[in-house]
């Protein structure tokens, strides 16, 4: 109660205090800039046998900073604090009320220096690459691994990517076209293990995933994370141009990433006999090493006011669980630990359409934009006697073709103050969601968002993992 009192005093402080009207403040010429923003989330439960009741409660600050030494050397520093109070549901459910809070000794977000040679930038430090452009799901877009603990993938990527400690070097390389380039990624295997791969909220939270059936002896889990040091870091390297065909430029990209898989595995180890409780299943998750090699396509269609975006990746040796009721006795033999590897080819297709002529008719100064996607995995090496699953512990099995359909729209309407929007989307075997939201702006520093998520359909999929957490969410920003 104290933090959600205090949660409130702070948003009080954010709406009465005067600050100025610029968005970033810049001194020394511009040699040091500064810029960051305030903002609360309000989440009520519409589903879960909890309807109209309180979530929770979030204030977050972030300063972002950049602090420029010479021409050509750039220190940035982006802090985050958080508070969360959490509803009576999620406490009763055991989930602690300062779960989620970022405190001191984990505010620095992002920290790196980067020094700019002609033709060659050199990022150090803790930070964000970015390799892909897909929403609600990823295809490219794997060297930092997500936080779905907050909103699941709601919110931006920017802001839900987990920053790691690397070495990001891009060198560029002139040719026929001037466009071409090389990126180089080394993550030292500095960063804490749970930043390694996606975290995910616990049971009871808002936007946990849905529990899986219960086990049918208790489980004695243990989490194996990657570890620290040389041999446990990851890297990567990418490879950008452009060519012309058809009368319009292609630009590409060709990668290759050797990681840690964003999910674990379940590791059966056995059946031991404890006192209290008796036989005991020994239960460890465990998290594979990923081999990626992948490739990005996008180009524009200006007759069409469109853009069109492929990516794609072809995991090697993937980990997945098997049901080990359900599989056939070749695969129960030759994997007693309750997992294999297939290779896995990863696809995306998106069109964003951006129709200009519709601005006057709406009262904008933007276009809206209309955006579909196409996200389909196929396991290349598929065979339907080892009934492999899609996640472990969830009954539902992982097919050789997974298809999910996703839409969006952004409006812009009263020069641009109210902002509409809708999202959507279906998983073939049989889930789907959807959410209505709208921005409302006023001046250059202030953004209210109200948005509704909802969830439908099976329980075990990609989106029905989400299907106990219909949410009304309000949100309120003050951006410096």
């Amino acid at each position: 109660m104290r933090k959600f009192l205090g949660l409130m005093v702070l948003l009080f402080l954010l709406v009465s205090h005067p600050f100025k009207a610029s968005a970033v403040i810049s001194l020394l010429d511009g040699d040091i800039k500064l810029d960051g923003y305030m903002r609360t989330w309000l989440q009520m439960w519409t589903d879960h046998g909890q309807a109209a009741n309180f979530a929770d409660f979030r204030g977050t600050l972030q300063l972002e900073g950049q602090f420029k030494f010479t021409e050509n050397t750039l220190l940035v520093a982006i802090l985050r604090g958080t508070r969360e109070s959490l509803g009576n549901y999620s406490r009763k459910q055991g989930v602690p009320d300062d779960y989620f809070d970022e405190n001191f000794d984990d505010c620095v977000r992002e920290l790196y220096l980067e020094i700019k040679y002609p033709g060659l930038t050199i990022r150090a430090g803790r930070q964000q690459v970015i390799w892909g452009e897909t929403d609600f799901f990823r295809t490219a877009d794997i060297i930092n691994p997500i936080d779905f603990s907050w909103r699941s993938f709601l919110e931006d990527w920017q802001d839900i990517r987990i920053p790691n400690w690397m070495l990001f070097i891009t060198k560029e390389i002139p040719d026929s076209w001037g466009r071409g380039a090389m990126e180089f990624i080394w993550k030292p295997g500095i960063d804490d293990a749970e930043d390694v791969v996606d975290k995910f909220a616990p049971t009871g939270a808002p936007w946990a995933i849905r529990p899986g059936p219960p086990a049918p002896l208790p489980v004695a889990l243990s989490v194996e994370y990657p570890g620290k040091g040389l041999t446990n870091g990851s890297g990567g390297i990418r490879y950008l141009n452009q060519f012309s065909m058809l009368g319009r430029f292609f630009n590409y990209s060709l990668n290759y990433y050797y990681g840690w898989q964003e999910g674990p595995v379940a590791d059966f180890r056995g059946i031991y006999i404890d006192p209290v409780l008796g036989p005991v299943i020994d239960l460890g998750l465990k998290y594979k090493r990923a081999r990626v090699i992948g490739a990005t396509l996008n180009f524009s269609i200006d007759e069409l006011e469109s853009v069109v975006r492929v990516e794609a990746g072809y995991w090697k040796d993937r980990g997945y669980n098997f049901d080990t009721n359900k599989a056939d006795l070749r695969t129960r033999l030759n994997h007693p630990e309750g997992f294999l590897t297939k290779d896995l080819l990863r696809y995306s297709v998106g069109w964003d359409w951006t129709p200009s002529q519709w601005w006057t008719k709406w009262g904008s100064r933007q276009a809206w934009m209309y955006s579909i996607q196409l996200f389909q995995d196929f396991i290349i090496d598929y065979d339907e006697d080892e009934y492999i699953l899609r996640t472990a512990g969830y009954p539902p099995r992982q097919h050789e073709l997974e298809t999910v359909i996703t839409f969006f729209c952004n409006g812009h309407y009263w020069f641009d103050r109210i902002q509409p929007g809708f999202a959507a989307g279906y998983d073939i075997r049989g889930s789907w969601m959807w959410i209505p939201s709208c921005n409302f702006i006023y001046g250059d520093h202030w953004r209210a968002k109200i948005e509704w998520d909802g969830f439908n359909g099976k329980k075990y999929n990609n989106i029905g993992y989400l299907s106990s957490n219909d949410m009304l969410c309000l949100k309120l920003t003050y951006q410096f």
